[in-house]
């Protein structure tokens, strides 16, 4: 299943919160030689390091999704349970959660931002804010791949692959979306272009953690794309009811409350993904 096939899952006993998650960038301030002199540099202060999970946690989802898997799609209770099971269990519930995909919503701020000032201004000045000017006029795909460096975060190995392989499907899916012309985007457009988004994002880091090579799939390629697809329709049920509840909170999404308006909608995501298992 996309990015998480290439790896048998994430060990139980890896932190829930990576250290390197939601941290500002290291960037050293110049002292001048005379203030070095006049006061001498505090001892730096060592990173916390997070304590292990219970190398056990992602047992009860893996076995469920393994039902669910195993069942050729038809048994959602499972894929319900599974999910909720690792929100709820495996994480320690939603804030966790989305704490935990600190790289995508970096990103997520990133495009949102960007989509928010080509709204407000046009593609050609939104494209020329960040200094890629050269991408103007060209078709919309090469826009969005040309775009991809400065939109997706280049720091944490398997995270940063997961908001890549999650960016690029958002651009391929973007033609067959029912976006319309992106040369004046609608706040519509730009939730749609976020909800698609955020939902790969997600779909991608569940199934790294839960280990494609340790459930038991479809031999069927119809039922494994099934299973797939309901997985992700899942998903973005969740995110696209997370985003609505934001947006109808708000009187419009602008930078300084795009950070915010992330983190809600990614916690918001996962409580619904953990509260309709919970029903089941």
């Amino acid at each position: 299943m996309g990015t998480s096939s290439s790896n048998s899952g994430t060990n139980g006993n890896t932190p829930i919160i990576p250290s390197w998650v939601d941290t500002p960038s290291d960037k050293k301030e110049t002292v001048p030689p005379s203030k070095k002199r006049e006061e001498s540099s505090p001892s730096p202060k060592r990173p916390t390091i997070p304590e292990k999970g219970d190398k056990n946690r992602f047992q009860g989802a893996r076995k469920l999704f393994s039902q669910y898997a195993s069942s050729n799609g038809s048994d959602k209770r499972s894929l319900k349970g599974s999910i909720s099971k690792y929100v709820t269990h495996s994480l320690g519930g939603s804030k966790n959660a989305s704490k935990r995909m600190g790289i995508s919503k970096t990103a997520s701020v990133n495009l949102l931002n960007f989509l928010s000032t080509a709204s407000s201004q046009g593609f050609e000045k939104a494209l020329d804010s960040i200094g890629l000017p050269n991408l103007a006029g060209k078709p919309i795909d090469d826009i969005f791949i040309g775009l991809i460096d400065h939109i997706c975060p280049s720091d944490g190995a398997v995270d940063i692959g997961i908001t890549r392989d999650a960016y690029i499907k958002t651009v391929a899916d973007l033609a067959s979306a029912d976006v319309g012309s992106l040369n004046s985007l609608s706040e519509e457009q730009v939730k749609t272009v976020f909800e698609i988004f955020a939902t790969y994002t997600i779909e991608a880091r569940i199934c790294n953690d839960i280990g494609t090579k340790s459930i038991s799939l479809p031999t069927n390629v119809d039922s494994i794309v099934k299973v797939q697809n309901q997985l992700r329709d899942f998903i973005k049920g969740a995110v696209a009811d997370a985003i609505n509840r934001e947006f109808k909170k708000g009187k419009g999404l602008t930078q300084k409350k795009t950070r915010s308006f992330v983190d809600k909608v990614y916690r918001q995501a996962f409580s619904i993904l953990e509260v309709l298992g919970n029903e089941e």
